[in-house]
C-alpha cells in the first residue's frame, strides 16, 4: 500500500478505536474513553510509572537494563513498553476469545512453497539481523487463524508477525499474494479438484488479526512498536523534517567539499607553474626545524603561518599583512594567491630568480614579510614588544596542477568557510594575481558529500614506511582488492597478513581516557554539485575541515557506553581499537546523530526510530566495496580496512521519507522482556508464529547494542537463549532456555491449535 492510499485506510479502522494523531479527538482504549490520544497515554505512562518502582515488577526475568525514565521515555503504554508490558492480560481479556473447548477447530497442515522477496518498502524501511518478509507470514496467519484472532511471536524482533496480522485486512495485500477475494471478504486460493482440474477454493475471511509480540531486545521491540502502532505518516514526516532541517543549518557545512576543475594549460601558463616533486629534484636543499622544509628551485609553494597563540588581528592589521606579502610581488616572489585570516595567513607563491641560476631564499622572504608586518601591526594596537607570528611555518611544494587547481580553491574559500562572509570575493583581506583572473580562474562552487571513503593505513616490514591499503592494494577499475601487492615505497611483497597495523594514540574526552586506535586517513570522495556527482581525492579543504571538526566539542549527549565483553564484540576491539560505542562514528556522524536524536527525544520520541534506522549505516560497520554496494557484513560488528562514511543528514532524510508503518488501532500489544515467562494467561493464544534463535548463529544482545546505546536501554542477556562461550552458555543453556520458552509457548496456545 502507498503513502497516498494509506491514510484513507487507516482512517477506517481508527475511527472505530483509536485516532491516527494526537489531540485529534475521544479515544477508546481497553474499554476507557479519553479526551485525546495525550490523555490515554498519560494515564496510562502514570500507571507504568507505579509499577516501575516496585522491586518485584523488576525482578521480571529478561527485564531490560535502563533507568526508570528512559523505559518511560520509549514507552507508548498501553501498547508498547519498553519493559515487560503489564497490560497485556487486559488487552487479550478486552480483545481476545475465551477458548470454548465445544467449538470445533481444524486446520490441514500448512504445507505449501512459501517464497517472498524482500524489496518491500515495509520490509527495508528498518533494518535487522534477520527478518521474516511480512507477506510471508501472512499465508500462516491466513490459514490458521479467523478475523479478530490472537496471533503471538515471542521472538518478534522488528515485527513483522504484527505487520502480517494486521494486513491480513487489507484487500490489496491479500490479492497480491495471488489470492482471490470476494465480496463477502471470503479469501480463495487455487487449487485442485478430484479430476486434477484448477480450482478456487474458500479457506480463510478478509480482516485484521490482533498480534501480541514479545523480544528480549529492547532495540527490537521498538523497531516493531513503530512498524506496528499508527500515525498521521505525513504529520510525521513534517516534523521530523522540521527537526532534521534544524540540524542541517548547524551541521550542513561539516559535508561541504570543493569542486575543483583542473587548472587549464592558459592558467599554468599565466603564472608560469612548473609541476614538481621535491624527493625526485637534484637540486633541493633540506632545512629542518620543528617542521620540514624542502626548498627548490622554481617549484610553487603553499605556506601557512599562525598568529603567536592564536591572537586575532583586527581587519586594520589583517590589511597591514597583506600589504606586506605584497611587497616582494614581482620582486623576490611571485604572489598567485594569498589570504590573511584573523589568526593565521596562507599563501600560494613562488620564489623568483635572484641572479643567474640562484633563486632568492623563501625562509628570508617569510622573515622579511613577519617581521615587518608585526612591527607594523604591533604599532596599529599598541602591543609593543608583543610576539605577532609564531616561529616557523608550513610550506609545502606544489606537486601537479590537480594540486594547484585545489589548493587556489581552499585559500579562496577560507573567509566563507570561516563564516566571515558569504563571498569570497567579498573579503578585503584577501589577493588573487590579475594574471590568473585573466586565464579565465574563477572560485570553485561549493558541493555537497555523499559520502567519504576511509582507509586503513599499515606499516611495510622491510621498510617500515606507511602503507594506505586503499592505494596500494585496490584496483579502482578492476573493482579488485589484491590478497598480495607490491609496496608503493620499496617494492617488496606485501599482504594483510605481513604487515602491521599503523597506529594513533589520542586522548577522548567523552570517557576522560587515553585511546589507542588504527590509523585511518580519507582517501575518496564522492559529492554532488545540483545533479552532477563527482568523484575526487580529499584535498586541502576536506582535510582542513576534518581536523576544524575534530578539534570541536559536541554539545550534544552521544552514547559513551563501553562494548560489551562478548563474542561479536571482540573484532573490532582487536582490530581498531573501537572499545567505546562513540568509537564507531566519525566526529561529523556522531554530532549529527547526537543533534537529531537529542531533539526528537524531547520534541518527536518516535523518530528515534529514523535515528537507529541510520546508526549502523552511518558507523564504521558500512563497507566500502570496490566490487558491489556498501554493506555492513550481516550478523556481525565487522570493521573492514575500507569504510564508507556516508552523509549522515542525507541518510537521515531517506530513512524519514521511507518511514513505513502498517499500525491499525488496538491490533498489537508488544513487550520487551523474556519468552521464558510470559504474561499472557493460559489457553489465550490463537495461533503462534516465531522465528526462534538458532544456536549460536546470531549474538542479538551484542548485536543490538549500538542500537540500544542511543535508545539508552539495553538488553538482559542473562536468558537469551543463545550459544555463546563469553556467557556461559553451550548447547545445554540453550536447549534448556528454549525449553523454557516452548513450554511457555505450549501453555499460553488454546489446546489444538
Amino acid at each position: 500500500m502507498s503513502k497516498q492510499d494509506q491514510p484513507q485506510f487507516q482512517q477506517t479502522i481508527f475511527e472505530t478505536d483509536r485516532p491516527a494523531t494526537r489531540d485529534s479527538g475521544p479515544v477508546t482504549c481497553l474499554g476507557m474513553t479519553f479526551p485525546n490520544d495525550e490523555e490515554r497515554r498519560k494515564h496510562f505512562l502514570g500507571i507504568l510509572r507505579e509499577k516501575l518502582k516496585d522491586p518485584e515488577f523488576r525482578k521480571i526475568e529478561g527485564f531490560p537494563i535502563g533507568s526508570d525514565e528512559d523505559i518511560l521515555a520509549l514507552s507508548d503504554p498501553p501498547y508498547y513498553t519498553a519493559c515487560p508490558n503489564p497490560f497485556i492480560a487486559d488487552f487479550i481479556k478486552h480483545y481476545g476469545t475465551p477458548y470454548d473447548p465445544s467449538k470445533p477447530y481444524s486446520r490441514e497442515p500448512f504445507a505449501a512453497d512459501v517464497s517472498e522477496g524482500k524489496n518491500d518498502p515495509i520490509y527495508n524501511a528498518h533494518s535487522y539481523h534477520t527478518k521474516v518478509p511480512h507477506k510471508a507470514i501472512m499465508r500462516y496467519i491466513l490459514h490458521y487463524t479467523e478475523p479478530g484472532d490472537v496471533v503471538f511471536d515471542g521472538f518478534c524482533g522488528t515485527g513483522m508477525t504484527g505487520v502480517a496480522a494486521q494486513l491480513c485486512g487489507d484487500r490489496a495485500v491479500v490479492e497480491s499474494l495471488g489470492y482471490r477475494v470476494e465480496n463477502d471478504e471470503t479469501i480463495y486460493q487455487q487449487g485442485t479438484d478430484e479430476n486434477g482440474k484448477s480450482v478456487w477454493k474458500p479457506f480463510s475471511k478478509l480482516g485484521a488479526r490482533r498480534a501480541v509480540l514479545n523480544d528480549l531486545s529492547p532495540a527490537a521491540t521498538f523497531i516493531a512498536y513503530n512498524y506496528n502502532t499508527p500515525v498521521d505518516v505525513q504529520a510525521f514526516e513534517r516534523e521530523a523534517k522540521r527537526i532534521l532541517k534544524e540540524v542541517e543549518e548547524e551541521c550542513g557545512w561539516m559535508y561541504d567539499t570543493l569542486h575543483v576543475e583542473p587548472a587549464s594549460s592558459r592558467l599554468i601558463d599565466s603564472i608560469g607553474f612548473e609541476p614538481c616533486d621535491p624527493f625526485e629534484a637534484t637540486h633541493s636543499i633540506y632545512r629542518k626545524g620543528n617542521l620540514p622544509h624542502i626548498q627548490v628551485p622554481g617549484a610553487t609553494y603553499f605556506i601557512t603561518f599562525r598568529t603567536h597563540e592564536f591572537r586575532k588581528l583586527s581587519e586594520e592589521s589583517r590589511k597591514i599583512v597583506l600589504d606586506a606579502i605584497g611587497y616582494w610581488d614581482d620582486r623576490r616572489w611571485k604572489v598567485i594567491s594569498a589570504v590573511v585570516m584573523p589568526d593565521h595567513v596562507h599563501i600560494v607563491t613562488r620564489p623568483l630568480v635572484r641572479e643567474g641560476n640562484t633563486y632568492w631564499d623563501l625562509s628570508d622572504i617569510l622573515h622579511s614579510v613577519k617581521s615587518y608586518s608585526a612591527n607594523q601591526v604591533n604599532k596599529v594596537e599598541h602591543q609593543f614588544g608583543t610576539p605577532l607570528w609564531q616561529t616557523e611555518s608550513y610550506d609545502r611544494v606544489i606537486r601537479d596542477a590537480d594540486e594547484l587547481a585545489a589548493t587556489l580553491a581552499y585559500v579562496n574559500h577560507n573567509p566563507v568557510k570561516a563564516g566571515l562572509v558569504s563571498r569570497s570575493s567579498d573579503y578585503p583581506c584577501s589577493y588573487v594575481a590579475e594574471e590568473l583572473l585573466k586565464a579565465g580562474w574563477k572560485p570553485a562552487p561549493l558541493g555537497k558529500i555523499n559520502y567519504t571513503v576511509w582507509s586503513d593505513v599499515f606499516v611495510c616490514p622491510e621498510c617500515t614506511r606507511e602503507v594506505v591499503f586503499w592505494q596500494a592494494a585496490v584496483d579502482k577499475k578492476a573493482g579488485k582488492v589484491h590478497d598480495a601487492f607490491p609496496c608503493p615505497h620499496c617494492g617488496a611483497t606485501l599482504s594483510k597478513r605481513n604487515m602491521g597495523r599503523a597506529w594513533v594514540t589520542r586522548y577522548d574526552k567523552a570517557v576522560g581516557q587515553t585511546i589507542r586506535q588504527a590509523k585511518q586517513v580519507p582517501v575518496l570522495i564522492n559529492y554532488s554539485v545540483g545533479k552532477l556527482r563527482y568523484e575526487k581525492t580529499p584535498d586541502a579543504f576536506d582535510l582542513a575541515l576534518i581536523e576544524k571538526i575534530e578539534a570541536m566539542d559536541i554539545p550534544y549527549w552521544f552514547p559513551t557506553d563501553r562494548m560489551p565483553e562478548g563474542y561479536n564484540t571482540e573484532q573490532p576491539k582487536v582490530s581498531h581499537g573501537l572499545t567505546h560505542v562513540h568509537h564507531f562514528y566519525t566526529k561529523r556522524n556522531l554530532w549529527v546523530l547526537g543533534a537529531f536524536a537529542n531533539k526528537v527525544h524531547k520534541e518527536l520520541v518516535r523518530a528515534l526510530w529514523v535515528a537507529t534506522a541510520c546508526t549502523e549505516g552511518s558507523s564504521s560497520l558500512n563497507r566500502e566495496r570496490p566490487f558491489g554496494l556498501p554493506s555492513k557484513l550481516s550478523g556481525t560488528l565487522y570493521v573492514s580496512s575500507m569504510i564508507r562514511e556516508i552523509n549522515a543528514l542525507a541518510f537521515l532524510q531517506r530513512k524519514i521519507d521511507k518511514y513505513e508503518t502498517r499500525g491499525l488501532g488496538s491490533y498489537v500489544f508488544m513487550a520487551a522482556k523474556s519468552s521464558t515467562l510470559l504474561d499472557e494467561p493460559g489457553s489465550s493464544i490463537d495461533y503462534i508464529f516465531t522465528d526462534p534463535p538458532f544456536g549460536g548463529n546470531l549474538m542479538y544482545s551484542e548485536l543490538n547494542f549500538l542500537w540500544e546505546a542511543w535508545l539508552k536501554v539495553f538488553t538482559n542477556n542473562k536468558p537469551e537463549a543463545i550459544e555463546n562461550k563469553v556467557q556461559g552458555k553451550g548447547l545445554p543453556e540453550y536447549q534448556r532456555l528454549m525449553t523454557e520458552c516452548f513450554k511457555e509457548y505450549y501453555r499460553v496456545l488454546k489446546p489444538g491449535r
